[in-house]
Parts: C-alpha cells; structure tokens; sequence
C-alpha cells in the first residue's frame, strides 16, 4: 500500500538536506499558478462547511487518513483544474511536487499511489455532503471579500428566494421585473440597470463562454445529478479562483515594475 504523508508530519523525520531539498519546491509552489490558486482557496471553512472536520480540531483514534479534510477539497478542486481522470490525475500527484503540496501530501517515490479508486471516493464523498448554498459563502467570503451592492443575471434567477436575499442586502439587480403596481423607475435606477445589463451580455457571457471550455465543464462526466453538481460547483469555482489568481500576480508585477 502506498505510503503517503501529510505535509504538516515531515518536518521532524525529513532529514536536513533532504527537506532543504524540499524547501526549494515549496518555494517555487508560492510562485506557480497553482499556489497562487491555493492561496485563495478557502480550504480550511470548505472542510468544515462539509463535514469532513470539526471547527475546532480534535485528536481522533485509529489510522490517519491519506488526505487531511483540506486536502480532500483541494484534491477535487486539481482534478476540475487539470481536467484529468482519476488514473491520469493519480499519475501527476505521483510525479509532480507540486500537486501534492497543493493537496498538502508527499507521496514517496518508492510507493507511489496505485488505487485510482481514492480519488474517486472523495469524489464521491464530497458530492455526497455537497449543499451549494453553505459551500459557496465560504468562497465568496475569500474570493470576493468586498461588499456587493449591484449584480446582473439571468431572468430564470429572478424567484423569490434571490429576490429577499438581494432586497434584504440593498443589492440593485439588472433582471428583478418589478412585482405589484408598475411604477416608472427614476432614471439613475435606470442606468443602473442597463449598465448591469450590457456588462453581463458582454465581459461576464464573454468570461464564461471561454472557462466552460475548460475545468470539467465542457462536457460534464456526472453519471447522477448529485455528482454532475458537484462537477459544475467545483468546475465554476476554479474558473473563479484561476481568475482571481491571475489579477493577483498582475498586480504583483504593476507593483514591483
């Protein structure tokens, strides 16, 4: 059976030059894209919202499993950002240094992982748990800290749950038709409107009509909806959080230039 290692375990049984060694590929992880995604991954509150730990950890009894509950999120985020299958994927946590640290594992060379079914069944763990309302306010809590106050969309998402969460929170919206007795708008209401309208039909269709090509969500593989759900959940918040990365290392380069 492989031998695979958190992370967090190594620092006392590493030797010296070994984890020195080490500590080069975590260095240069800060500065790929894909540490640059895991740094914007709320990982910690995702592990919680789901289940797999509790809020305040707690020694448990028996054998530690392969992936900590960060790295069992973090592992399904790398499988909608490689777009790999399950045997494809376990070849690259095998090979690459850097997809494990993104998983918070190390995994010897000497016993690698030979049972593609792990990853399926955290796949399917996390499908199982998934309840998207929870789930998505810890990403949008990381991924978009600031307060929003306008937003565009769909029509279709015009019911009355969104309807109470918007007017609740003061957000003006670009696809709410107006219920009860039709009152003209005023016109910086107006504006507001049509504006939201034509960044939506334009930078945000635009966005999502390129991300849909990658991330899983080109052809979804669910083969029942639980799992399709958790293909999308996971494919559009990766499309998010690569896009965030990206702006952050723009800036990190208009800042240093």
């Amino acid at each position: 059976m492989a031998k695979v290692r958190q992370i967090s375990e190594l620092t006392q049984s590493i030797a010296f030059t070994e984890f020195d060694f080490y500590k080069d590929y975590e260095e240069s992880f800060q500065k790929s894209e894909l540490g640059r995604i895991r740094s914007v991954l709320p990982l910690r509150e995702m592990a919680v919202r789901f289940g797999l730990t509790d809020p305040r950890p707690r020694r448990k009894a028996g054998r530690k499993p392969y992936f900590s509950p960060e790295g069992k999120v973090a592992l399904v985020f790398l499988k909608a950002y490689t777009g790999l299958s399950a045997p494809k994927l376990m070849e690259q946590l095998n090979a690459n240094i850097h997809c494990q640290i993104f998983c918070g594992v190390r995994i010897s060379s000497r016993t690698p992982l030979t049972n593609c079914k792990l990853i399926d069944g955290i796949a399917s763990e996390l499908s199982n748990r998934l309840k998207t309302q929870g789930r998505q306010e810890a990403l949008a809590e990381k991924l978009f800290g600031a307060k929003i106050t306008k937003q565009g969309g769909d029509c279709s998402y015009s019911g009355n749950g969104n309807r109470f969460f918007c007017g609740k929170r003061n957000i003006e919206t670009s696809h709410f038709s107006r219920k009860g007795r039709k009152r003209e708008p005023t016109a910086p209401a107006s504006m507001v409107r049509k504006e939201l309208a034509r960044v939506r039909a334009t930078a945000t269709e635009g966005s999502f009509g390129t991300q849909k090509e990658h991330y899983g969500l080109k052809r979804t593989n669910g083969r029942i909806r639980k799992t399709e759900t958790m293909i999308i959940f996971f494919g559009v918040h990766t499309a998010n959080a690569v896009r965030l990365a990206k702006r952050i290392a723009e800036a990190a380069l208009s800042h240093a230039a």
